[in-house]
């Protein structure tokens, strides 16, 4: 993971722990954290989504009736679909698109970050 990244994803990890996250939380914090470093928004969501997704910390889905439902993709393909569907909504979904959803995997990593 890139060590740039790490602030967003211990955040991330953290709401996560709490609840369901929309992907909205994603953009803002990379957004933010983009304006602060000079880099292109969109480059920093995707590199944000590739590590959450990548390195199985969360897994990204649809809300259901039943709760959560995790697409049935491989980590890249997720994030493409993702992307995908935020460039159509021009990077505002205001809650109308994905969801994460924290793994073991990253409760984890969110105890090991806690930890340094």
């Amino acid at each position: 993971m890139s060590e740039r990244l790490t602030p967003l994803v211990r955040e991330i990890l953290q709401d996560g722990e709490e609840d369901w996250v929309m992907v909205d939380s994603v953009v803002a914090y990379a957004w933010e954290h983009a304006e602060a470093s000079g880099t292109a928004p969109e480059d920093v969501t995707k590199q944000f989504l590739t590590t959450l997704l990548g390195e199985d910390l969360m897994e990204i889905g649809d809300l259901a009736e039943e709760g959560f439902r995790p697409w049935d993709l491989p980590p890249l393909e997720a994030v493409d679909r993702c992307l995908a569907d935020l460039e159509s909504y021009d990077w505002e979904p205001r809650g109308a698109l994905s969801w994460l959803s924290i793994t073991e995997k990253g409760r984890r990593h969110l105890r090991e970050l806690a930890g340094n």
